[in-house]
C-alpha cells in the first residue's frame, strides 16, 4: 500500500511538474493558432480588394494613356493651326505691303506729274 502511495505521489508530481506546463503551453499555442487562423481567413477578402484595386488602376492607366494620346493629337492639331496662322499672317503682310507699294507708287506718280506740270 505504501508503495502504491509513493507511486501515486510520484505520478502526481510528474503530472504537476512536467505535463501541466506542457498543457498550458499547448493551450497558449492553440490560442495563437486560432488568432492566426482568423487573420488568414481575412486574407482572401484582402486579396479580392487588391485585385479590384489593380483592375481599377489598370482601367485608370488605360484611360490616362487614351487621354495622353488625345492630348498628343490635340498638340499636333494646334501646331498645324499655328502653321496655318503663320502662313495667313505672311500672306496678309505681303498683301498689305503690295497695297502700300501701290499707294506709294500712285501718290509718287501724282506728285511727280504735279511737279512736272508746274
Amino acid at each position: 500500500m505504501e508503495t502504491n502511495k509513493k507511486d501515486t505521489e510520484f505520478i502526481k508530481q510528474i503530472i504537476n511538474e512536467q505535463l501541466l506546463p506542457i498543457n498550458e503551453q499547448f493551450m497558449f499555442l492553440k490560442d495563437i493558432i486560432a488568432k492566426l487562423q482568423k487573420e488568414v481567413n481575412v486574407i482572401p477578402y484582402i486579396d479580392k480588394h487588391i485585385k479590384a484595386l489593380n483592375k481599377r488602376l489598370l482601367k485608370n492607366n488605360i484611360s490616362l494613356a487614351k487621354q495622353d494620346e488625345k492630348l498628343a493629337d490635340f498638340v499636333v492639331k494646334i501646331s498645324e493651326f499655328e502653321e496655318n496662322v503663320i502662313e495667313i499672317e505672311e500672306r496678309v503682310r505681303k498683301r498689305i505691303n503690295r497695297g502700300i507699294d501701290k499707294i506709294i507708287a500712285v501718290y509718287s506718280s501724282k506728285y511727280a506729274n504735279a511737279e512736272f506740270d508746274k
